[in-house]
């Protein structure tokens, strides 16, 4: 499964988490970058195939995320809810690759690989906009009532430094794979289904630019925004 399909059915899949952490910490913005972060954090590990190998079983999946949010804990005190958000990322990125693709989930026990559905074939590209564009209205629909919960005023120092560290790693992956997707789907065999799925890309890859600036000059202002601009959100 590609990018978007990925973070799409993280998201949807960890929705009651999302409202869980907004109902605590109030913001969504952290919990999004986990749930965006760590759908992907398997494909981190793609550009060798014994290390996809390795990342797309059970147990290579948790240690990576085991390691990760041990980490994270330690440097920026991460929450018992961003770490379940962070858990429940990455299995259902697995759960994806199951589905379309195939994952390696007896690893080292075992080589065996198990598939369901072919990779970047018509049905993959298809489903993956069905869910991307679900996913997309669910947010859309989440901002429209609850635009608050988007502020970037309101986020803690620490939180915004843990959010830029997962951000920009994930805007670095998107870029690699829109253009690994462009060259692949676009340029040798388009279709009007890649060119959709294409603009869910460049749409995942500007957000995260953006959303890795706003972070930035939130971090650098240390939220000292005049009372003109203490009202700045995502989008």
């Amino acid at each position: 499964m590609w990018l978007p399909g990925h973070v799409a059915l993280a998201l949807l899949l960890c929705l009651p988490l999302l409202w869980l952490y907004r109902s605590k910490k109030g913001s969504y913005l952290l919990p999004l970058a986990f749930v965006a972060f760590f759908s992907v954090l398997p494909d981190f590990l793609h550009f060798d195939t014994g290390l996809r190998t390795v990342s797309h079983s059970l147990m290579g999946a948790t240690v990576l995320a085991v390691v990760l949010l041990v980490v994270m804990w330690k440097v920026f005190g991460t929450g018992w809810v961003l770490q379940v958000i962070a858990v429940v990322a990455v299995y259902v990125h697995l759960l994806g690759d199951l589905y379309i693709g195939h994952i390696y989930p007896y690893y080292p026990f075992s080589t065996e690989y198990i598939q369901n559905h072919q990779f970047n074939t018509v049905f993959d590209l298809r489903f993956e906009i069905i869910i991307s564009t679900i996913a997309t209205l669910v947010i859309i629909t989440i901002y429209a009532l609850d635009r608050k919960g988007f502020r970037l005023d309101g986020v803690a120092s620490t939180d915004l430094r843990s959010m830029l560290t997962i951000v920009l790693p994930f805007a670095a992956l998107c870029l690699a794979q829109v253009g690994y997707f462009g060259i692949l789907d676009i340029l040798q065999d388009y279709t009007w289904s890649a060119a959709i799925l294409g603009l869910f890309f460049l749409a995942l890859l500007s957000l995260s630019l953006l959303w890795a600036m706003k972070i930035y000059r939130a971090i650098q202002k240390d939220h000292g925004y005049s009372s003109n601009e203490s009202r700045h959100y995502l989008f």
